[in-house]
């Protein structure tokens, strides 16, 4: 007997039908029906669907308390199209007679994000439930299901919500700038919108699930942390960083579960956040941000200090006892159109290592004097003896072996028409000099033997940048990060700092404590 081969299109066909039994009862299956193909699945969301099952479980229990769920997600990650647009369709048709709310920083963008879920719902759920949209309410920013209690009402953060009630709200990004999270009146607005306005609108036993890419250590996520530790109504955190970032640990070599920023001590394993990255770095979405991808998000963003607030989910504070401030470099960054007439460029180098042939990490920066710069309306601190500003213009660290740190040097030396590559030969780098002689016969070369400790060279240069006297042409992630975190010994210095250190006190003569080579070789 021959069995008649099944067609392609009966094939898809069924296909179709069993994902539809999946849709019904899971939320990463009905985001995957209703995107037909275009949804890309990751295991960060569907860790962020388990989570809105879990409130509808709990809504569905009846329960005595509410179940408060915090997301802190990287921006373009997928949140919101899991939460505020998938989520309100499938709830909705699995329970017909709940009422929910949909807020956003503003009214306009909890009305769109209502619009696609609504959207959803009529081309996904309801035929999936066996239900309709009602003709009579279906406006963006209140739409109901026919026949039914259930309905869907949008709402700006702030804004009033008499007459609305909900078993389940969503709030999606309660902060439209990172000027309004800083702001502490808008601060205490939202703290109170949240703690007065919303949940006197929640059912007994409701969930609130609020999503956020972090803005400031004190943002609405900041702030409900913050004084979880002193009223004791506790939200479940589900944090995901853009990149797999080092687990700190305490003195005593224990895991803290908070990350290493910037120079310090780690266990050398990624945070556990339940999708196993298993190296530090490893991204968050490799399928639609890479490695290569977010380095690039990175350099382009305003500051460091957003970095790892809106992508790594991890606000920083100015550390106390570090020399710099993000505030203070951000304030003096410039972009390369804004260099004024340049006086003298060299060339820092930082090496990594006292071996001649082991690859490891070295600091080479590019440095010049110029002009003073002030922005329209800034003055000098120093008067009339504000006669030249420094500027950091560019990064060539990297892990190199020696002989390719003298190629990248040199390079730079005539590439950027240098006067000077400076080095410390401290820890081993006298084979600096023996490197550049045999390559480069035109280098003119300084080494520099510091007797200052590390804190004493980096105070006086720290000095210039309150003076406001050193810029920032673009961004220097590694750099900043250190400058900013590194409080001296014990900690180890790190060589971004140590290469800037040591140009800037070369370009502004900050130190004579050293062995002078030969002018050129």
């Amino acid at each position: 007997m021959t069995v008649k081969p099944i067609s392609q299109d009966t094939l898809a066909v069924e296909e179709r039908r069993v994902l539809g039994e999946l849709a019904r009862r899971r939320l990463s299956s009905f985001c995957e029906y209703a995107g037909e193909g275009a949804w890309k699945p990751a295991k960060h969301l569907d860790i962020l669907c388990e989570k809105v099952e879990e409130c509808e479980q709990w809504v569905r229990e009846g329960h005595d308390e509410f179940k408060l769920i915090m997301v802190c997600i990287p921006m373009r990650h997928g949140k919101s199209e899991v939460v505020s647009r998938h989520a309100p369709a499938w709830l909705l048709g699995r329970n017909p007679d709940w009422e929910f709310i949909e807020a956003s920083h503003t009214a306009s963008l909890a009305n769109d994000m209502s619009r696609e879920a609504r959207r959803i719902f009529i081309d996904y759920a309801a035929p999936l439930f066996d239900l309709k949209l009602s003709k009579e309410t279906s406006a963006v920013e209140l739409w109901k299901v026919a026949g039914h209690k259930g309905k869907v009402q949008a709402a700006g953060v702030n804004g009033p919500l008499m007459g609305r009630g909900a078993h389940i709200s969503i709030v999606d990004d309660p902060h439209k700038s990172l000027e309004e999270a800083e702001s502490h009146t808008f601060q205490v607005k939202t703290l109170k919108w949240i703690k007065s306005t919303l949940i006197g609108r929640m059912a007994p036993g409701g969930a609130i699930i609020l999503v956020a890419s972090r803005l400031h250590i004190k943002d609405l996520v900041g702030l409900l942390k913050a004084e979880a530790e002193t009223s004791g109504i506790v939200w479940e955190a589900v944090e995901f960083s853009a990149t797999a970032l080092e687990e700190a640990v305490d003195d005593d070599g224990v895991p803290t579960g908070k990350p290493v920023i910037g120079a310090g001590k780690g266990t050398g394993k990624p945070i556990k956040d339940g999708i196993g990255r298993k190296r530090i770095g490893d991204p968050l979405w490799p399928a639609r941000y890479g490695k290569k991808q977010l380095a690039q998000i990175r350099a382009f963003q305003a500051s460091e200090q957003l970095w790892w607030a809106q992508y790594e989910q991890n606000p920083q504070m100015d550390v106390e006892g570090a020399l710099w401030t993000l505030g203070l470099i951000d304030a003096l960054r410039i972009g390369e159109g804004q260099l004024p007439d340049l006086y003298r460029t060299i060339i820092s180098w930082d090496p990594g290592i006292a071996s001649k042939s082991k690859s490891d990490g070295h600091g080479i920066y590019v440095l010049s004097t110029g002009a003073p710069f002030y922005r329209p309306g800034e003055k000098s601190t120093i008067g009339e003896l504000d006669t030249k500003h420094g500027y950091v213009r560019h990064n060539l660290s990297a892990i190199y072996t020696p002989d390719q740190a003298c190629k990248v040097v040199i390079d730079a030396y005539h590439r950027f028409n240098a006067a000077l590559v400076v080095a410390e030969i401290n820890q081993g780098g006298e084979w600096i000099e023996g490197f550049l002689r045999t390559r480069d016969t035109e280098v003119n070369y300084k080494g520099i033997t510091a007797k200052e400790s590390k804190a004493g060279r980096a105070e006086p240069v720290s000095g210039l940048y309150t003076q406001r006297r050193i810029h920032h042409v673009g961004n220097y992630p590694q750099l900043e990060t250190e400058q900013t975190t590194w409080t001296g010994p014990p900690a180890p210095s790190p060589n971004d700092l140590d290469s800037v250190v040591h140009g800037v006190a070369e370009l502004f003569g900050l130190t004579r404590k050293g062995k002078k080579k030969a002018a050129v070789y």
